[in-house]
């Protein structure tokens, strides 16, 4: 499913101005520019039935944008919500956005520290 979402993510127009370099599991590469999207399996599992497991799966990822300026880590993380949420397609089964509102923080008292705009997405995949 990683490979999946990701994959789904740079079909997005405001994502795929960004690059492929610029979204990646678990860590922003240091040194890279911003903005960027860094993405967090927080649970999965598969489906299990009487008759044994499915092949479906579940899933809750965080999608963590950073940009520079607060306007631009909200704008990037509004696009990915608003062609995620809901979204059906490919093995993607349906993606919901978790959250009511997206958490948008700065850093510390760095001048470079970016701001990060935080949602989380359930998932429901199965392999195609």
């Amino acid at each position: 499913m990683e490979l999946a979402f990701r994959a789904l993510l740079l079909t997005i127009p405001e994502v795929a101005l960004l690059g492929p370099l610029r979204v990646n599991w678990g860590v922003h590469p240091q040194g890279q520019p911003y903005p960027a999207i860094v993405l967090n399996k927080i649970s999965g599992s598969e489906w299990i039935h009487m008759n044994g497991p499915n092949g479906v799966y579940d899933g809750r990822i965080q999608v963590d944008t950073y940009a520079d300026t607060f306007g631009a880590a909200q704008s990037l993380s509004t696009a990915v919500h608003d062609f995620l949420h809901c979204y059906r397609g490919g093995g993607f089964r349906f993606i919901q956005g978790a959250n009511d509102d997206v958490r948008v923080e700065g850093g510390s008292n760095e001048a470079d520290y970016p701001f990060r705009a935080s949602e989380d997405f359930m998932t429901t995949w199965r392999p195609e």
